[in-house]
């Protein structure tokens, strides 16, 4: 009788020890700013942050680092390298925007990436890729303008 009640003791502290062991690896491990590997995610959080400029008139400090496109994030896994700096610029649609950051005159906007990676746009500073979107943002307005126009 002894020996069945041990024996049972055993299988039972055996079934615990294994339910726990499974249930602690099974679980799902909390994000470690995982949310942001989707890129698209990121860029648009950037971007939002600049479409709100006038109400906050904060000026995010992202604008101010001239290394941002080298999140370490994003470098992990890529492929191929990409300008963060351009992908969040590209989602800002409001020239008035831009305007304001190219008004402000700020020297830290026209830090150079320091790096020779072969990043897009890294000959370019965050100033120059607001004049550049600017640019993009009215030729594209134009050119509706125009099609409308020969319509």
């Amino acid at each position: 009788m002894n020996k069945r009640k041990q024996s049972s003791k055993g299988t039972l502290l055996t079934l615990v020890f294994i339910t726990i062991m499974l249930n602690c690896y099974s679980q799902k491990k909390p994000l470690k700013n995982n949310d942001f590997r989707d890129i698209d995610k990121l860029t648009s959080l950037y971007a939002d942050s600049l479409s709100y400029l006038f109400k906050d008139s904060i000026v995010p400090n992202f604008l101010f680092e001239n290394n941002f496109d080298f999140k370490p994030l994003y470098w992990a896994g890529m492929h191929k390298p990409i300008s963060l700096r351009y992908l969040v610029l590209k989602k800002v649609k409001d020239v008035d925007v831009l305007e304001y950051l190219i008004g402000m005159q700020e020297p830290r906007l026209k830090l150079l990436p320091e790096t020779d990676s072969p990043i897009p746009f890294k000959k370019y500073s965050f100033y120059d890729l607001i004049l550049y979107r600017i640019n993009e943002i009215r030729t594209t307005e134009n050119y509706k303008l125009f099609k409308k126009q020969v319509k």
